[in-house]
């Protein structure tokens, strides 16, 4: 994300440039040093309220929104669902060169954060996988949870490592055991196992 930034901080004009979530926090800044400001902070958060109230009246989400200041400029531009890319410039920008120079900065930027996402929720789903099977079989789970392990960020693997588990459940702690195992893994996953 910073060499994105980075490249568009370069641009003539631009004092710094920010990816920002959904609630205007930033998530990375270039130059770094001004990400740390509470007033880039502050700009961030009113930025992405002034999306979100443009959205609320049934518009959707606006594409880029441009305010001049006295001294200024921020251009703030959608990147993806809940993401943002905002750049603070000099009121003299020429603004249709900028807007050519982010607008391939602004789709890698929303592929970026949307891969960051989809690793996040993968690792959230095998520590569920993993938490389901020691929570059923205690100190019997390690075998499950290496598999669980090895089957990654995978649906379809977790599913055979929890089918697994759930075998082994009904062969040694009984049905009512095995079904709850199952029934839990089957919410966690969203499919049988």
């Amino acid at each position: 994300m910073d060499e994105i930034l980075g490249d568009i901080a370069r641009f003539p004009g631009v004092v710094c440039a920010y990816a920002l979530d959904g609630e205007g926090s930033i998530l990375a800044a270039q130059p770094e040093a001004t990400g740390r400001s509470p007033e880039h902070a502050e700009v961030g958060r009113a930025a992405m309220r002034a999306f979100t109230s443009l959205a609320a009246l049934g518009e959707g989400f606006p594409d880029e929104i441009d305010m001049s200041f006295e001294k200024g400029r921020v251009v703030v531009r959608s990147a993806g669902a809940g993401t943002s890319l905002a750049i603070i410039c000099q009121a003299s920008i020429n603004t249709l060169m900028l807007k050519l120079k982010t607008a391939t900065a602004v789709k890698e930027l929303a592929e970026r954060v949307e891969a960051s996402r989809r690793g996040k929720a993968a690792f959230r789903l095998n520590a569920r996988v993993k938490e389901a099977l020691e929570g059923s079989l205690g100190d019997r789970a390690a075998k499950f949870v290496a598999l669980a392990g090895a089957a990654g960020d995978s649906p379809v693997k977790l599913a055979a490592a929890g089918s697994e588990a759930v075998r082994f459940a009904k062969m040694f702690l009984g049905k009512e055991k095995s079904e709850e195992l199952s029934k839990h893994l089957r919410f966690v996953l969203g499919r049988d196992v």
